[in-house]
């Protein structure tokens, strides 16, 4: 039975599945619940206690519900499962392909979608758009020295978002390191991303910085021509 598995962190696959209980499970990490948020022969099969057993934020279901724990899409006849089409495996692969972070933002959760082009199966598509960004993410978190909140910084974009809810005994910079690395951002990244955010975005691209794997600017303005990164 053909369906469209969705991990946390990772993107989209399809794949084929016997069609029983037990391999339903195995998937899910215990017992199984069905969402139907479609009018389609479509629906989601996701662990019925994914939240209660603490199991990863997955992915948002519209506006209103945030899945834990692996799920997957399946087709549905009048009264069983069945194999998803090819349309809907395009679908619903496009509807949740970008891994989602989320983080404590305004007393609420602030779902934060991203790319990351070392995860198993990239699309060639996502590694295009890394190389048209200079091999940096779209989203980074940031931190300045001095300052007691973390920055979610946007490629190319002035200003930033402040989240100021880390967790307890835990320091900003820190966080903002916890967070990059389930995004799969390093540290050489997230200086690049604050280096444009505060000197200019162009500038960033015109003249890169050296950054080593600690995140550490050893030669500030070196011409990106001269040498690559």
């Amino acid at each position: 039975m053909k369906v469209l598995i969705v991990e946390p962190g990772q993107y989209p696959r399809e794949e084929e599945i016997e069609k029983s209980l037990a391999a339903e499970q195995a998937i899910v990490g215990g017992l199984i619940e069905c969402v139907y948020p479609w009018q389609d022969n479509a629906c989601i099969v996701c662990n019925d206690e994914g939240k209660l057993e603490g199991l990863p934020l997955n992915r948002m279901l519209g506006d209103y519900d945030v899945i834990a724990g692996t799920f997957f899409v399946v087709g549905l006849t009048q009264d069983d499962f069945c194999s998803l089409t090819n349309e809907q495996v395009d679908r619903y692969k496009a509807m949740f392909f970008k891994p989602q972070l989320f983080v404590p933002y305004r007393g609420g959760l602030m779902q934060v979608p991203y790319t990351n082009p070392n995860l198993p199966n990239t699309p060639e598509s996502v590694k295009l758009d890394f190389e048209i960004r200079h091999n940096l993410p779209e989203l980074s978190f940031c931190t300045v020295e001095g300052v007691d909140h973390v920055m979610l910084v946007q490629y190319g974009k002035e200003g930033y978002w402040k989240i100021d809810s880390p967790p307890e005994g835990i320091d900003a910079k820190t966080y903002a390191e916890r967070l990059n690395a389930a995004m799969g951002v390093t540290k050489q990244q997230q200086t690049a991303m604050l280096y444009g955010l505060t000197v200019g975005w162009d500038k960033l691209v015109s003249h890169f910085p050296d950054i080593d794997e600690q995140g550490r600017i050893t030669r500030p303005r070196k011409n990106r021509d001269d040498k690559e990164r």
